[in-house]
């Protein structure tokens, strides 16, 4: 298969994660406290609804963190995700057949174990792609996880007409969500096993296949002739040797006739002047490659013998001293890689290329490559996990810090706003049910465009510069609902245009604000540290998840308190982002992951303190 469809295919698999994600909240969430009642929870028993509700974001805050780490010691994100969806249709099924409210506590903890698949896909994504192309990705996403959010109410109207008995018992509009959920994640699981495939490996096999292309397409340019006997032998022929030959044979006699070999069926001829991509440039082969023979077609050549190889190499030397043209050298002293990002993150697979074209070199030459192969693997791809001390040094930098605050601030809105519009709704305009979720579509169908916006603006401006938009909109919109809702009055509908404009504000902020960070909090973080960076980034997100909804409800009775506490958090953090908005610059952190991995390992072996060597590291940003 195409490594392009191949990674069109993996993307497309995350977009139905994303999609399922949306439509299981959108499900759940409107029947989940009639299915509790129907299992023997009293009206008054609200705290079973809160403790289902938030039984699922619990699991995912703390198995965050322990995925994260696993990825970063390089687990196979393929298997951890069909492991963790075996959560998620496990506790699809026990919400189909739950018999009491603890069956169905239970089957809402177990499914919050398969939400850290975000964390795998997230770390996946961050990666394997460029800083340039990553905010754009992230973006669609999240419009897809929108999508199924807007088409959840759909299916539950559809569920909402069942009432039938089955092999698993009686099926109602109550536990039929189990059933679609389990059936949902059962697709899932197919797709990642048909589909999905590592997105890191795929970008290296793209990076290399495009590279050893450019290179073979480019070696056609050099001269290249093949030498018949008893075993086919090949070498290398310049015009300094054609001139040669040419005199020493004029020398001998002017008026014998010198047979000429027949070129057609021995030589190719090609152009003369060797032109080197960057491939070439930066790894260099040995010998030169005839147009049209693949890297599987040399092993049928015979390598020349060590003392012809000498020979050539001191005639290549030579010319590539006199000559306009750079060859590069056949010497491992000078075969040491380019420091290009495109060089570096395709080493490995540089090393196979050469292991596979020069299987039949001179003993000696391989040892001469494999040591050096060895060195510089070992110098530029150090697979050391990172310790919790780095951990600590990385994640405490104040440009994340404040990254992960304003995440938080942003969350705790959204989920304080989410849990007070209904009952403001209906106190003070008097609309029920069927306006909220009027308003719920709404404010869906706002998300979708504002992230298809930012998708187009993210290509042209900076992260840090639209996360400043937001956060002015996230300010406009607190500043204005401060000033608006304490002064309602119940059930006067004239306000709500006043409370709509608001809410819009508020909703184009938040969005920008959350995912945009995100980006920028993945291109600031080294690439061996996403995996446990984002599941802290993550339990943070939850911990606003669940205390937002809480504050909303707790102070609804005191609006002006209720907006002022968020709206002054959100003041702290513009402070924070401010005065570390200088600091937020991405670079290479591929680099920077490998510095501090180094940077470590001289720690143990030199004495220096972790924490030194860590500063140097990263500094830069």
């Amino acid at each position: 298969m195409d490594l392009m469809l191949r990674k069109r295919l993996s993307y497309l698999t995350i977009h139905f994660f994303m999609f399922l994600s949306g439509v299981e909240y959108a499900v759940i969430f409107p029947t989940i406290w009639e299915y509790l009642q129907s299992l023997g929870v009293s009206p008054d028993q609200t705290y079973w609804l809160g403790a289902t509700l938030s039984a699922m974001t619990v699991t995912d805050m703390v198995s965050g963190l322990v995925i994260g780490r696993m990825l970063d010691l390089k687990c196979n994100p393929r298997l951890l995700v069909l492991i963790l969806n075996c959560a998620q249709v496990l506790g699809s099924c026990l919400y189909l057949t739950a018999s009491s409210p603890v069956i169905l506590l239970v089957s809402r903890l177990v499914s919050g174990l398969g939400k850290g698949i975000t964390i795998v896909f997230l770390t996946d994504i961050c990666r394997s792609t460029e800083q340039a192309e990553r905010t754009p990705i992230l973006l669609l996403f999240n419009i897809a996880f929108q999508v199924g959010l807007l088409i959840g109410p759909a299916c539950n109207l559809a569920l909402s007409q069942l009432d039938l008995m089955t092999m698993v018992g009686h099926l109602d509009k109550l536990n039929s969500p189990g059933l679609l959920l389990a059936v949902a994640w059962g697709l899932f699981t197919i797709m990642v096993i048909m589909f999905y495939r590592n997105l890191v490996t795929l970008r290296d096999r793209i990076r290399i296949g495009g590279e050893m292309n450019d290179a073979y397409s480019t070696a056609s340019n050099n001269q290249y002739q093949i030498v018949p006997g008893n075993d086919w032998d090949y070498e290398v022929v310049t015009d300094h040797d054609r001139l040669d030959n040419f005199d020493h044979d004029h020398d001998v006699s002017e008026d014998e006739e010198i047979p000429l070999p027949d070129i057609n069926e021995y030589e190719i001829p090609i152009s003369i002047s060797p032109l080197y991509t960057q491939v070439e440039a930066t790894y260099p082969c040995s010998l030169p490659v005839p147009g049209g023979i693949s890297p599987s077609d040399i092993s049928k050549f015979k390598s020349p013998s060590p003392s012809r190889f000498q020979t050539r190499l001191e005639d290549i030397q030579q010319l590539s001293s006199t000559s306009h043209h750079d060859y590069g050298s056949c010497t491992a002293s000078y075969r040491k890689r380019s420091d290009s990002r495109v060089s570096r993150m395709s080493n490995k697979f540089l090393v196979e290329a050469e292991r596979l074209m020069g299987e039949s070199f001179t003993s000696a030459s391989s040892e001469t490559s494999q040591a050096f192969t060895e060195s510089d693997v070992s110098e530029l791809e150090r697979t050391e996990p990172s310790s919790y001390r780095d951990y600590i040094e990385v994640l405490l930098r104040e440009e994340l810090v404040c990254l992960i605050y304003l995440r938080f601030v942003a969350l705790f809105c959204q989920t304080c706003l989410e849990s007070s519009v209904p009952p403001i709704m209906q106190e003070y305009f008097d609309y029920g049910d069927m306006a909220n979720s009027i308003l719920y579509l709404l404010a869906g169908v706002e998300l979708i465009v504002v992230f298809s916006l930012l998708s187009i603006a993210s290509k042209r401006v900076s992260d840090k510069r639209l996360i400043s938009v937001g956060l002015l909109l996230m300010l406009v919109a607190l500043s204005w609902l401060v000033a608006t809702l304490p002064t309602f009055t119940p059930s006067t509908r004239s306000n709500l245009p006043y409370f709509a404009v608001g809410v819009v504000l508020d909703l184009a902020g938040i969005p920008t604000v959350c995912d945009i960070g995100l980006s920028l909090y993945s291109k600031l973080l080294p690439d061996s540290m996403q995996g446990l960076g984002h599941g802290v980034r993550r339990f943070i997100s939850q911990l606003a998840i669940v205390l937002g909804p809480l504050w909303g409800a707790g102070t609804l009775h005191m609006p002006v308190v209720m907006l002022v506490v968020p709206l002054v958090l959100l003041l702290v953090g513009i402070v924070m982002f401010c005065a570390s908005y200088g600091r937020m610059r991405p670079e290479d952190m591929s680099v920077l992951g490998s510095t501090i991995t180094t940077a470590t390992t001289s720690q143990g072996n030199t004495g220096q303190t972790a924490g030194t060597s860590l500063h140097i590291g990263v500094g830069g940003t």
